[in-house]
């Protein structure tokens, strides 16, 4: 599950009842403030005033570089759980820049799809449709061979 701000690795499991659940065993949280930027700096003895422009462009930027980060995580992710296909819950405009990033293997085991799940607890992540749509052949092998290792 990722947003603008964090990037949340689950694992799940089925209950004794066969119900879903949900835990978060690994986060990256974005930490970036702007003063990271890698656009250059002008040189000037007048204060610069901040415009809708400039703003725009470290948002875009500060989505690319997270963006970049969650890709490079989530192969570090799917190595150690030793995972085959993942499932990934993302806001459309995140979920784009990420598609972009990731190499061609990295993105033939992710299953991606634009639900901003971000601000669920785990709980209601396990109740949310898009969760629960995953199909029962998918849903086995995801979530009993490959989120059940430690």
């Amino acid at each position: 599950v990722v947003d603008a701000r964090a990037a949340r690795w689950m694992r799940a499991s089925r209950t004794a009842a066969g119900r879903l659940h949900v835990e978060e065993t690994a986060r990256l949280d974005e930490h970036w403030d702007g003063s990271e930027s890698q656009r250059p700096q002008v040189a000037t003895h007048h204060p610069v005033e901040r415009t809708h422009t400039d703003t725009g462009h470290a948002e875009e930027e500060r989505r690319h570089r997270f963006a970049k980060k969650v890709t490079h995580w989530m192969g570090e992710q799917i190595a150690t759980q030793h995972a085959k296909r993942v499932h990934l819950f993302s806001p459309a405009h995140l979920l784009g820049e990420m598609r972009k990033l990731m190499p061609p293997a990295l993105a033939a085991m992710i299953a991606d799809e634009a639900h901003d799940l971000g601000t669920l607890h785990t709980s209601e992540i396990a109740k949310h449709p898009a969760v629960c749509a995953i199909p029962a052949a998918d849903e086995r092998y995801f979530l009993d061979e490959h989120l059940k290792r430690d």
